[in-house]
């Protein structure tokens, strides 16, 4: 759909809105879908509300679903950094601002089906965008109305009473799809204990169609980052190890697909793609399992040389660490995120736990996490330190009979506390 028709259709069907209105004497006679959803919750509303003289048929969802619709597959239609496509990201702001409006119509109606379904697609418009997102458009705005939605000074609870919204009258496919975009949004903030409490509402089973387990998935690889944020090494490992094992990260967020030899299959798959602009950093996706995997495999490993051989969460970080091996017997350069954790990972081995931060801290891929970048690599810094000196403990172990914990706080950097607690669990670990 080009650009210039999906503009004419907006103006058009805001124009037929305003004139409903600026005029309470005219009404929509409304077809069979929404009709239907509507049922016998507004015919009491509709016999109260006066007898109007003017009606339309017309359905204002309908519409609007086929403008957001069609708003998603023009962007799919452009190059992600042309300026056609940004053309077609700032109609969003105008979609929404007249989606609000035509809920607030539905609402004086008390048809609460109708408004299930556009807060669903406000839902789905607004989840994935971050706060500081949010107020660097207000600042850079020449918009006089103020009418846009990152105007919106309380995006947080504007959601959460989407959601509500959702769960009080939605079906149970309606449910879902609100739960995931809150799960979403949660962990997009850092809110992991909140994201993660609603995400076991959610069972796989429950996934009757692709768009569903697309959002699924987001939902979960959001909250892996959110885990790795918090310093939650082994849950990034559960939420990630099987999409990070199944080679596929990019289809399975729908960033991309594979080129397959059936034309018409590889066409039916990029149709569910979803826009630029919404897509996550599969690097950063990538990095949070590996850093995570390392941290827990490298004193593990240094414990028991066999230990991980039959754990499936780790499979994919074994296969980094030996293709890193071959291409360095090869000389192949490094410069992937996959090289920068092998290599810090080897320097974790070797005890040189500095060399392994400063690796790690150097990836670019910190950068997304905006301001909360320093807090997370200081985080990361005392997880490094930890496995360094668990690492050293376990492989020193078979010579020394004690150890000085003043000594290793000075060589690993950390209070003499820590140290005493590391040299607890290698103790527990040992009398088992």
């Amino acid at each position: 759909m080009m650009l210039s028709y999906w503009n004419e259709t907006y103006s058009n069907l805001n124009e037929l809105f305003k004139m409903l209105q600026e005029n309470p004497s005219y009404a929509f006679s409304e077809g069979s879908v929404e009709g239907s959803a509507r049922g016998k919750e507004s015919s009491d509303e509709d016999e109260d509300r006066p007898k109007t003289s003017h009606k339309f048929q017309a359905n204002l969802l309908i519409y609007l679903e086929l403008l957001d619709n069609f708003l998603t597959l023009g962007m799919k239609g452009e190059e992600s950094k042309s300026a056609m496509y940004l053309q077609w990201l700032q109609n969003e702001s105008r979609l929404l601002e007249l989606a609000e409006e035509v809920m607030d119509y539905y609402k004086s109606l008390n048809n609460t089906q109708v408004q299930v379904r556009l807060a669903l697609i406000l839902l789905d418009r607004l989840h994935y965008k971050h706060d500081s997102l949010l107020k660097l458009m207000r600042d850079k705005s020449s918009s006089t109305t103020r009418k846009e939605y990152y105007f919106e000074q309380d995006m947080k609870g504007k959601i959460e009473a989407l959601a509500k919204l959702v769960y009080a009258h939605g079906n149970t496919t309606q449910k879902i799809r609100a739960t995931l975009y809150q799960v979403f949004r949660y962990a997009l903030h850092g809110h992991y204990h909140k994201a993660r409490n609603l995400f076991v509402r959610v069972s796989q089973q429950q996934l009757h169609n692709v768009k569903l387990q697309i959002y699924y998935n987001r939902a979960l690889a959001q909250l892996g980052l959110a885990a790795f944020q918090c310093g939650y090494t082994e849950s990034v490992v559960k939420c990630l190890s099987n999409m990070m094992a199944t080679l596929r990260l990019r289809e399975i967020l729908a960033q991309g697909v594979l080129v397959r030899k059936d034309k018409s299959t590889e066409q039916d798959e990029v149709k569910k793609l979803l826009p630029y602009h919404m897509h996550m950093n599969l690097d950063l996706v990538e990095a949070c399992y590996l850093i995570s995997a390392m941290l827990i495999e490298v004193p593990t490993v240094a414990k028991q040389r066999h230990a991980l051989a039959d754990n499936l969460s780790m499979r994919y970080f074994r296969k980094v660490m030996q293709d890193f091996e071959r291409r360095n017997v090869l000389a192949i350069p490094h410069d992937t995120v996959k090289d920068n954790v092998a290599k810090a990972a080897q320097r974790l081995q070797d005890g040189d736990w500095q060399e392994s931060f400063e690796l790690l801290k150097n990836m670019s891929v910190w950068k997304v996490y905006r301001n909360s970048k320093d807090e997370v690599l200081s985080r990361l810094e005392e997880k490094v330190k930890e496995a360094g000196l668990l690492a050293y403990v376990h492989t020193s172990l078979p010579y020394y009979n004690s150890y000085s914990i003043r000594t290793l706080s000075q060589v690993f950097g950390l209070n003499e506390d820590c140290v005493s607690k590391v040299l607890a669990r290698v103790r527990l670990d040992a009398n088992k």
